[in-house]
């Protein structure tokens, strides 16, 4: 008799084991959701600014200054009276205009020159 009491105490307390161990088990499983839910509400975060970037890009590109705008730029019109200048390439421009940095070397004033003339 005095083994039965033995075994139901082991048999409780194994039961009380599988008991903390599901909890803490489970415990786990729900944090780690937990921090999954979290990661997916940092992409939702992220997917959202990206959409309301795109939006206002697209509210820009559909407004009619850059419509206007990138048919003068890139297709080369112009309203009526309006006069196109289409410029050579940076490269040959600077090939074309005056150095700024260069300075030219001014002649002496007069009273030096006539002073040279009859030294």
């Amino acid at each position: 008799m005095n083994r039965k009491p033995k075994i139901i105490k082991i048999a409780a307390a194994l039961f009380v084991a599988y008991l903390a161990f599901t909890f803490l088990r489970n415990s786990y499983s729900l944090f780690r959701a937990g921090e999954r839910v979290g990661e997916a509400q940092e992409k939702l975060a992220a997917a959202q600014k990206t959409q309301q970037d795109l939006k206002a890009q697209l509210r820009q590109v559909q407004s009619p200054q850059f419509i206007e705008t990138q048919a003068r730029d890139k297709l080369g019109l112009a309203k009526e009276n309006e006069v196109t200048v289409i410029l050579p390439p940076e490269e040959e421009l600077k090939k074309i205009a005056p150095h700024i940095g260069t300075e030219i070397a001014s002649p002496p004033p007069n009273w030096r020159q006539w002073l040279e003339l009859f030294l």
